[in-house]
């Protein structure tokens, strides 16, 4: 099973929603994991994949168009706002040690991230559009995720968010 399987399921959920629901989809791709020439159909091979890193180059331009695919389908549906993507690692392709933490790279922490508003998203948090545009180019790590999607969805969580810790807040700390 390939990635883009995921966009029937994604298109029969967005469907599924009236106009006045609030929802927050979660769509978790196999992405560009070892084994790279497993992650994308042959026919979306641009690249020489009998080598590793024609492999990997392939999986992730697959994934660059699922992810695409993905937003193409959302952004139709009533009521979309937002998108955000981000990998949970790096590979280290060059040198073969792919994601394995005894053999640490720097290769393997750097991750695609970004997020896509509609007009809606950024009429909805301005302040936070605003402080996400200037901390654009500020080091983030995937694991303070959490505050800006507890941000750009208006919740209030149990517990305080530390600014320092929001890309979302001008308060951020890249550091």
């Amino acid at each position: 099973h390939y990635d883009e399987e995921l966009i029937s399921a994604l298109d029969q959920a967005l469907a599924e929603l009236d106009v006045t629901d609030d929802a927050l989809i979660v769509v978790h791709l196999l992405g560009c994991h070892a084994a790279y020439d497993d992650r994308y159909p042959e026919s979306a091979a641009v690249f020489d994949d009998s080598t590793v890193t024609g492999a990997y180059e392939n999986a992730v331009r697959y994934n660059d168009d699922v992810v695409r695919q993905i937003y193409q389908h959302a952004k139709k549906a009533a009521g979309f706002r937002d998108l955000m993507y981000f990998s949970d690692h790096g590979e280290a392709v060059a040198s073969g040690n792919s994601h394995d933490p005894a053999l640490y790279e720097p290769d393997m922490t750097y991750i695609p991230f970004f997020l896509l508003f509609s007009d809606a998203g950024r009429a909805a948090r301005p302040e936070a559009y605003a402080a996400l545009r200037a901390n654009a180019s500020q080091p983030f790590t995937n694991d303070l995720a959490y505050e800006v999607l507890i941000t750009l969805l208006g919740l209030t969580p149990p517990h305080a968010i530390e600014p320092r810790n929001n890309l979302a807040s001008p308060d951020y700390d890249g550091d």
